[in-house]
């Protein structure tokens, strides 16, 4: 096929916001080609903005007045005179309308043709086609499902476990598991709302669920002469609610001919679709190593940075310089696979409650440091406004190393640098699958955070170690405090002080109610760094350390491992929250004589039970599953909040009788308000 003509972009409007734009933003800038960022109202403040060259405000506040809005978003470009858009992924990026839209307008998708994009976005046409290519599909229903009808002789030819799925998007919006016909009904109505909300398209379809499978896709890049090329696999098994939260390339569960088959698959069905750009062939894989055809994305993955560490490419840059009419400059044999990478998705969740999500302001934000084998790509700084209208997810972290091990002890030592404070996130979650030795022998399927935290992520059992870290830390903590008040001039000291001046070296530190009583001293070597030694039962332990006051993560060498924790500091005197490899503990320290008296102090012995239910979330009531009157029990389900593009089950954490519901379905709430009372 003949070259085509070149046309080289110069503005790019990113059709999109977060982490991506940013990360879209950055090879555009290594090529000189200037970026326009579009935003919503709650966006206007947003990293993404700021780094942008130009910026353009789209007014509104939920997806589908702002990045859902194709002749908003035209407008945008006509108005800054950009030649081109990069969707990145969500939103747009996956709508052959949009693509037939910029065509029209004479505006450069970076993005495969908007044929293929119809043929493959819809989950029933690109089952269709693979099945057309050759390729193994699930089985089940290939066409729209209608809920009112029907659903006996589906369940009759499928059987149960089911997955309901939507047709359109991805990201596990829309996507519902079955395990019985009494739910099957409830389960397709949430499915639809879901993908409505998500997508704006509620057709559904559904099929055989396989069980304990794994997640494996393939990304590919092809040129707009029908060059194709597998630039490997990606293990994206580490899921939530469907939704992937850490993903591996290569993966270590494939044989050399699983993966070459996966590949020839990959190919066929590319070339089936006329595809060109970046796209991504995603399979279930069973535990026999029977692998299926899920879907294809037609559009950049969130998890691409773990295949540009093992290839050595940008796959942002390879998107533009395709969308501008070049050849690949590779064919598959110039593709070499090495070492291995890491990605972790941190999200704006709460794990110990059911992953709900987390909105307010982030007050704290520390990254690790990005060197060779670390990179962070993130949306988010110290400051954001975390919105309930998008997505969860605020960075992502990426590791790279020889080896599978070396990957996740980079990916271990990144985490315990990274600090957020202000909202939940799922960091120390994610800390403690690095720690996880089923996952650490690739023991994993799409069921390991169900089955391995099956009543939520409360954190793991603190070991003698962490324990040794955290009393050297609270130490050195108290003691910086210690030398501030010290150093203030004129200080007064009362007569209590002198009785105790004895005892100045002396601290109960308690963790989980066990008390360490202990003997410390902070000495300066050499090199001008902190030498903490504390003695406890006779037994001493050191942290060499370069901790300043009010540093949110502190590292330091015990012994002679170098470690990392993280400090959340409290209101409450002598109490510091510390962080470290998924173990999270409130540590208290005092001086000996008033530790002797906290045995005086009252402490309550049994929780309070509330007789209000306040909303934990900031949303829209999708469903209330309560009457005033019912007797409800712990766990059960009162009402459904659509917030983060999801679906939230609020349950309750008492028994009662409900007196009184003041929210409606439909309605908007905000976090802390009022929603159900319980009787008395």
């Amino acid at each position: 096929m003949a070259q085509l003509g070149i046309k080289k972009i110069k503005k790019i409007l990113i059709a999109n916001r977060g982490e991506i734009a940013v990360r879209i933003m950055n090879t555009a800038k290594k090529l000189g080609i200037k970026t326009v960022a579009i935003h919503s109202t709650p966006d206007s403040n947003s990293k993404f903005v700021n780094e942008a060259d130009e910026k353009f405000h789209i007014p509104g506040f939920t997806s589908k007045e702002t990045y859902l809005d194709i002749e908003k978003i035209i407008e945008a470009i006509n108005k800054t005179g950009s030649d081109a858009v990069h969707p990145g992924y969500g939103f747009l990026s996956e709508k052959p309308d949009f693509v037939k839209a910029l065509n029209k307008n004479g505006t450069i998708f970076i993005g495969p043709s908007d044929k293929s994009m119809d043929m493959m976005g819809d989950k029933i046409n690109a089952k269709t086609a693979a099945v057309k290519a050759g390729v193994q599909v699930v089985p089940g229903i290939i066409g729209k499902l209608d809920i009112n009808e029907g659903l006996d002789e589906i369940i009759n030819k499928i059987g149960f476990p089911m997955i309901i799925k939507a047709a359109a998007g991805g990201g596990g919006k829309g996507m519902k598991i079955v395990y019985e016909s009494s739910g099957l009904k409830d389960a397709a109505i949430s499915a639809q709302n879901e993908a409505r909300n998500s997508f704006g398209n509620e057709t559904i379809f559904i099929e055989k669920y396989i069980e304990r499978p794994r997640h494996i896709e393939v990304q590919i890049l092809a040129d707009k002469y029908g060059n194709i090329v597998c630039l490997g696999e990606r293990e994206c098994s580490i899921q939530r609610f469907n939704q992937k939260v850490i993903e591996e390339a290569p993966s270590s569960f494939l044989t050399e001919e699983m993966r070459s088959k996966m590949y020839a698959s990959s190919v066929n069905l590319a070339k089936e679709c006329g595809y060109f750009s970046a796209g991504t062939v995603e399979y279930i894989v069973d535990q026999e190593r029977n692998f299926y055809f899920l879907e294809m994305n037609t559009r950049l993955q969130v998890e691409h940075p773990v295949t540009e560490y093992i290839t050595g490419l940008d796959l942002v840059y390879e998107m533009i310089k395709i969308a501008e009419g070049e050849k690949l400059s590779f064919n598959q044999s110039d593709i070499n696979l090495t070492g291995w990478a890491f990605e972790s998705r941190i999200c704006a969740e709460d794990p110990s409650k059911n992953f709900i999500p987390s909105v307010g302001r982030i007050t704290e934000y520390q990254e690790p440091k990005q060197e060779y084998n670390v990179r962070v790509d993130s949306g988010v700084e110290k400051g954001s406004e975390i919105s309930p209208y998008y997505d969860a997810m605020i960075a992502k972290v990426i590791t790279y190393g020889d080896s599978r091990k070396e990957a996740i002890m980079q990916m271990r030592k990144a985490l315990s640098q990274f600090h957020v404070d202000g909202i939940a996130t799922n960091i120390s979650m994610i800390e403690g699958i690095m720690r996880n030795d089923k996952f650490i022998k690739g023991d994993i399927s799409t069921w390991f955070i169900k089955e391995e935290y099956p009543d939520n992520f409360k954190g793991i059992e603190i070991d003698n170690n962490t324990t040794k870290l955290f009393i050297l830390a609270a130490v050195t903590i108290y003691n910086a405090y210690e030398i501030k008040y010290n150093s203030i001039k004129n200080k007064v000291k009362i007569s209590l002080d002198v009785l105790y001046e004895s005892d100045a070296d002396k601290l109960s530190v308690i963790i989980d109610n066990q008390v360490f009583n202990i003997e410390y001293e902070n000495t300066i070597d050499a090199d001008r760094a902190n030498i903490m030694t504390v003695k406890h039962r006779n037994k001493k332990m050191t942290l060499a350390h370069k901790y300043t006051l009010g540093a949110r993560v502190l590292t330091g060498v015990m012994g002679k491992e170098t470690m990392s924790l993280k400090i959340s500091y409290s209101q409450i005197s002598n109490r510091y929250t510390l962080s470290a490899g998924g173990v999270v503990k409130n540590v208290y320290v005092y001086p000996l004589h008033v530790a002797s008296l906290l045995k005086y102090i009252p402490s309550s012995h049994e929780e309070v039970q509330s007789e209000e239910l306040l909303a934990p979330i900031t949303g829209a009531v999708v469903k209330i599953k309560v009457n005033v009157g019912d007797s409800v029990t712990i766990g059960q389900e009162l009402c459904i909040i659509e917030a983060m593009k999801m679906e939230n089950i609020i349950t309750s954490e008492r028994n009662g009788i409900i007196a009184e519901i003041l929210c409606q379905e439909k309605e908007n709430i905000s976090h802390g308000d009022l929603i159900i009372k319980y009787k008395i």
